[in-house]
């Protein structure tokens, strides 16, 4: 796996473990068959999306760094002569081949054989991707190791979108792009995020984007939404190289959580759980993927 970007906390959606069971999508191909997705329709190239931005909009991350700067909101300002902000690490992950490797280091894409905007029931992967440097005509693959999450996912071209629950926001600015009333979604389902090498589940998690025709290379308002319980988060430590909270439950720099210096509380509610909503925005640009 490569190396996350990271000082304070690099989180990407990333390979994950297998979905548990097998689950039978509309094109008759069993979750986990890598081999026998890979070869459907005689071996046409797949659709894909790779994430060309990916931000967090809520909650946002806390550090309290002490005298004399306190309590620091790091999600879109960095901590001077320390470390970037969380969303410009993550944008330079995506963006940056910074260990020289021939790739860009950070690529999530979704895969769609083919894509369709109106199927019900229909396969997607989510793949921990390799995709070549530079960003600008960057040319993508499956990874040499693992990487794959296979998905359900349903084209919804009229009627109500997933989008940001209500009550689970603290109005921060910039505000969370919600999807158009015309989207395609994945189920909701447990998915996963890297924090530093350590996965955190994400209950009822879920990829929503628009342009459902794929008409523009832009995929200008996706979403990821999924939520973390507070236990979840109270049993992961940071890693010892964060600075200020390095060893620290990750629940400590979220807003409501253990030790959080936050002047306020951002803990939701899922069913008669407490934690936090994480709502993402991201862009997604059309790529040649090469299975």
């Amino acid at each position: 796996m490569r190396k996350p970007a990271s000082i304070i906390i690099f989180l990407a959606m990333l390979s994950a473990p297998a979905l548990k069971g097998q689950l039978l999508f509309g094109d008759g191909v069993e979750s986990g068959d890598t081999a026998r997705w890979s070869e459907l329709r005689n071996g046409d190239i797949p659709d894909a999306i790779r994430y060309s931005d990916f931000d967090l909009r809520d909650p946002h991350l806390y550090i309290d760094t002490g005298f004399p700067l306190g309590c620091q909101d790091v999600t879109d300002q960095g901590i001077s002569g320390v470390a970037p902000s969380f969303n410009e690490q993550v944008e330079t992950a995506i963006t940056t081949d910074d260990d020289g490797d021939g790739f860009l280091d950070s690529s999530t894409v979704l895969l769609f054989r083919p894509f369709n905007g109106v199927i019900v029931d229909g396969a997607l992967a989510m793949v921990d991707a390799e995709c070549s440097a530079p960003m600008e005509d960057t040319q993508c693959g499956y990874p040499a190791e693992g990487g794959v999450e296979y998905l359900r996912n349903d084209g919804l071209p009229s009627g109500p979108c997933p989008t940001v629950l209500p009550g689970t926001t603290s109005g921060y600015s910039p505000a969370i792009s919600e999807p158009t009333p015309e989207c395609v979604a994945s189920r909701s389902t447990t998915m996963w995020m890297e924090i530093n090498g350590a996965l955190v589940p994400l209950q009822e998690a879920q990829v929503v984007f628009s342009d459902p025709a794929f008409s523009i290379d832009h995929v200008a308002t996706g979403l990821f939404m999924g939520f973390l319980r507070e236990s979840d988060a109270d049993a992961i430590p940071l890693p010892d190289d964060v600075p200020f909270v390095g060893g620290q439950p990750l629940s400590s720099i979220l807003p409501g959580g253990t030790n959080c210096c936050a002047p306020g509380d951002d803990r939701d509610q899922l069913g008669g759980e407490s934690g936090w909503w994480f709502y993402f925005n991201w862009v997604g640009d059309r790529v040649n993927f090469s299975p």
